[in-house]
């Protein structure tokens, strides 16, 4: 059973009800106390039966309540078709990989990267209440290095787990990660479709990581949240991040929650300098004629 009681909301307005209204730590703590007595065992969306974290009042939360991220995710779900190779890093429970899975078929496959075990286990029954055979989970964090790193934890909101504490401040458990590129090459993945990236402000390792099967995939299509804020805080600059991905030859697109719709991205500086802790957004990155409508 889907909740879906806030539907209606505006992101915006859940976001900043979230970060401003609920700010106070005993507040936030008796809101996720109510979430999470709502949140059920598992919903049903796209066709497929996806477990949730009921100890989750950010992500399963959201999802139950029927707020969280919707218009990406229907514009991610109609570009999947049957034999692609999707990558989803920083998957969670796997609101994206676990439908992709069932829509690229047997012929496909869709690899959930996600450093998280908790996260993993869940995704896991996912996948076995789905049979999504072409579903592959792997409990690690994608980055520029593959070696062995930290995730810092944030026990309040568990979609906000991260490669970097600059506090030193967050409890932290060890972890695995692996570089993009030599993740392909172990799991043989020689053509990618379609990578979805939302690792907390991690996002400038993961590029980098990726660097080669970007290269090498000229029709390649990016979903990657950018929030300049925590890209600062993770070391890296956001005015990098831009280059990096113009120098790669993408077109760089906003996609707007709030209004339903996908535009170009044409003051980067506006968007880059997007500084407050609480505004991100995504980006869709195509070269070439983009696969989505595009507003002006």
């Amino acid at each position: 059973m889907r909740i879906a009681l806030l539907s209606w909301l505006p992101p915006f307005w859940a976001i900043w009800f979230y970060t401003v209204v609920l700010r106070p730590t005993w507040l936030r703590r008796l809101a996720h106390g109510i979430i999470k007595k709502m949140i059920p065992e598992r919903v049903e969306i796209s066709g497929v039966f996806l477990a949730l974290n009921r100890d989750d009042a950010i992500v399963s939360g959201a999802i139950a309540l029927g707020c969280y991220e919707n218009y990406l995710f229907r514009q991610f779900q109609s570009l999947i078709r049957p034999g692609m190779t999707v990558l989803d890093v920083g998957a969670n429970i796997g609101l994206y990989s676990a439908p992709a899975s069932k829509r690229v078929g047997q012929k496909g496959r869709v690899v959930a990267v996600e450093p998280d075990a908790e996260s993993c286990r869940i995704l896991a029954k996912t996948r076995a209440a789905n049979n999504l055979q072409s579903l592959v989970i792997v409990q690690k964090a994608a980055g520029r290095d593959s070696g062995a790193a930290n995730l810092f934890l944030n026990p309040l909101n568990k979609a906000d787990h991260r490669l970097y504490d600059p506090s030193h401040s967050r409890l932290h458990i060890p972890i695995e990660t692996v570089r993009g590129d030599d993740l392909c090459s172990q799991l043989d993945c020689e053509k990618v479709d379609l990578i979805k990236i939302d690792t907390q402000g991690f996002e400038s390792f993961v590029i980098e990581g990726f660097r080669q099967t970007l290269v090498q995939n000229h029709d390649i299509i990016l979903f990657m949240e950018f929030w300049p804020w925590g890209i600062t805080e993770s070391g890296c600059n956001p005015q990098a991040l831009v280059n990096s991905l113009l120098e790669l030859d993408f077109q760089i697109y906003e996609v707007d929650e709030d209004r339903g719709r996908i535009v170009p991205a044409r003051n980067l500086s506006r968007l880059i300098g997007r500084n407050l802790e609480r505004e991100h957004t995504n980006l869709y990155l195509q070269r070439g004629k983009p696969a989505l409508i595009v507003g002006l």
